[in-house]
């Protein structure tokens, strides 16, 4: 028996075919891997950013808290002051009174 040696053109064909689809297979992967890095490197940037922003809005957070504490502890010494000064006021006012008490028992112990 004598061994064919050579191919039939659809064995070659189907070579052919199998070596263009591995090409073909090759690309795809190496487009999906150029891809896939450049959608890496994107989240990556994304991440920073995020983590960025996190840190100013905690930066924020902090300074927000220092203003809140900076006015409460003025309005606080604002009311202290309204109340020394209600307190000046009232006994002001009972002087006054007084005042007023002997003033007219002055003048009716004149008359």
């Amino acid at each position: 028996k004598k061994r064919a040696t050579t191919m039939s053109m659809g064995d070659e064909r189907q070579i052919e075919m199998r070596n263009k689809m591995m090409l073909f297979g090759l690309l795809i992967r190496r487009i999906f891997d150029e891809e896939k890095g450049k959608l890496l490197e994107r989240l990556e940037d994304a991440n920073s950013e995020i983590r960025e922003l996190k840190k100013v809005r905690n930066e924020d957070a902090k300074a927000n808290e220092k203003v809140v504490s900076i006015i409460a502890s003025q309005k606080q010494s604002w009311l202290k002051e309204r109340y020394r000064l209600r307190l000046q006021i009232e006994a002001l006012m009972r002087e006054l009174r007084n005042m007023e008490k002997r003033k007219r028992k002055s003048f009716t112990e004149l008359q």
